[in-house]
This record gives C-alpha cells, sequence and structure tokens, in this order.
C-alpha cells in the first residue's frame, strides 16, 4: 500500500497512486466478455451500458456512496470531486480493459504488468487534455517512482486537474456540487477513439480527434437549436438555457459567439 501524502501530492497524483496499488477489477458490463468474445465491435455498445448506468451520457453523473467516500478520502475538490472521480475511474477503467483486448494478440502483450499499461494510459490522457504541452516524462522508470518523484509528472497532473476542473465539472450552478459538463462524455469518447487507434499502432495525432469532438459539439448545439425552433419561436427561457449549453461547448470565443448569432434565426434540421 501507497501512502497518500496530502501535502505534497495533488489530489490527482493521489488518484493514481491509490489506483497503482488498487487495480481496476474491470466496469461491470465487461466482466462477461473474454478473449475472442471482446473485441473492438463491441467497445460502442459497452461504453454505452456503462455511461448509461453512471450518467455521464446523459450529463447527470451517479455518484454511489463508494465513490463519494473515495473522493473524499483522496481530498479531491469539495463540491466537483464526485464528478471529477466518476470520470477519471471511467476513463482510465475502459481504456486499459479496450487496450489490453487490443494488444492481446501482439507479442508478449500478455506479460505486459499493469503499471505498465497504467503509465501508458496516464501519458495518453496527458497528451489528449492538454495538447501542445510536451514533457518528458520517462516510461522506464516503475510507475510508483515517478508518482512518488518524478517533479515533471507532477507538474503535468497539476494542469491535467486544472483542464479536468474546467471541462468535466460546471462551476456556480448548484451548491451541491457534482454538476457534469454536457459535453464531458462527448471529450471522453474521442479521448477513448484516439487511444483505439495508438493501439493499434495507429500514429494518427489527438488533435485530430479533438477537432472531431469540436465539431460534434457544434452540430449538437445546432441540433438542440432546431429543436426549440420547432414551432418557429423561442422565449427566453430557452435561450438562455442554450446560450449556457454554447459555454459549455469550450469552443473559442469566436465560434461561440459565432453560434450565439447563429440561433437568433431558425434553424431547421434540413439545414445541419
Amino acid at each position: 500500500m501507497f501512502s497518500l501524502n496530502f501535502r505534497k501530492t495533488g489530489w490527482l497524483a493521489r488518484y493514481l497512486i491509490y489506483r497503482a496499488s488498487t487495480p481496476f477489477t474491470g466496469p461491470e458490463p465487461y466482466l462477461e466478455f473474454t478473449g475472442e468474445d471482446f473485441g473492438e465491435e463491441k467497445f460502442d455498445e459497452l461504453l454505452y451500458l456503462e455511461v448509461e448506468k453512471n450518467g455521464m451520457f446523459f450529463g447527470c453523473p451517479v455518484i454511489s456512496r463508494p465513490v463519494q467516500n473515495l473522493a473524499n478520502k483522496l481530498n479531491f475538490p469539495k463540491q466537483q470531486g464526485g464528478t471529477i472521480l466518476l470520470y477519471l475511474e471511467t476513463l482510465f477503467s475502459i481504456a486499459l480493459i479496450e487496450n489490453e483486448s487490443l494488444t492481446s494478440n501482439l507479442q508478449h502483450a500478455t506479460t505486459i504488468p499493469y503499471h505498465n499499461r497504467l503509465l501508458k494510459i496516464i501519458l495518453l490522457a496527458l497528451r489528449y487534455h492538454i495538447p501542445g504541452i510536451f514533457y518528458r516524462i520517462p516510461e522506464d522508470i516503475l510507475l510508483t517512482e515517478l508518482l512518488a518523484e518524478n517533479e515533471t509528472l507532477h507538474g503535468a497532473l497539476k494542469q491535467f486537474e486544472e483542464e479536468l476542473l474546467d471541462s468535466v465539472t460546471l462551476k456556480g450552478y448548484s451548491s451541491l456540487g457534482n454538476r457534469q459538463n454536457n459535453f464531458a462524455f462527448s471529450k471522453l469518447y474521442f479521448f477513448l477513439l484516439w487511444t483505439r487507434a495508438e493501439a493499434k499502432n495507429d500514429k494518427s495525432e489527438p488533435e485530430a480527434f479533438l477537432e472531431m469532438d469540436k465539431q460534434l459539439r457544434e452540430e449538437m448545439i445546432l441540433t438542440f437549436a432546431a429543436l426549440i425552433w420547432a414551432d418557429d419561436y423561442v422565449d427566453s427561457t430557452e435561450q438562455q438555457v442554450i446560450e449556457k449549453y454554447i459555454e459549455q461547448t469550450k469552443l473559442t470565443e469566436a465560434k461561440q459567439n459565432k453560434l450565439n448569432q447563429r440561433i437568433l434565426e431558425p434553424v431547421k434540421i434540413e439545414d445541419i
């Protein structure tokens, strides 16, 4: 068991230290599939079952008592910790099991230790969630040593913390906390698409998948706008709601301004 030193590590580092010593058992929908029964054609189906159950797909995270207790134990942010922990648990558990499935036919894949697989997913998550910033983090050092001693990794994890707070949760919406950005699942899904490509030695850059995510967010906003324009009238409440949704896209200010202008006029499904 590794020490969770609250004074010297951030909450994301504490989480990874915890997961280094407590391997995932795998999301429930995945447990009945093994070997040849679990192939890439089932990935999206099983992912949907998981995020439907935990509420991420609908933007309404279901924070179970064990998840909240773990968030408290690891000293996650008080009002947003449950949502962030649920996102991380979903991301890492599914990325690990998909990666193992995709690489199981490669030479020596079955002998790759859990820590090595976890480090691989950590580094991919950093590349995807904080793009454009290069960190020289060695992959030939034990994960436990990196988490204990590597200042570069801890600096990257601190930036990852800020990104999670900004893009996965909502601020100021409820004193109860644990509100999720409506596009958090989109971020998760395109990350998983990229990790699948990486596992198959497709050297696509994360920027290509980030761009697809942005395009989907725009399409989702316009689709929602078409729904509320269905009766050729948008009242002030509907206008405020869709403006909040546009803000949650985290698109550039110019893109958000363009969308805000676009929804002032009737939007039809056939125009999207």
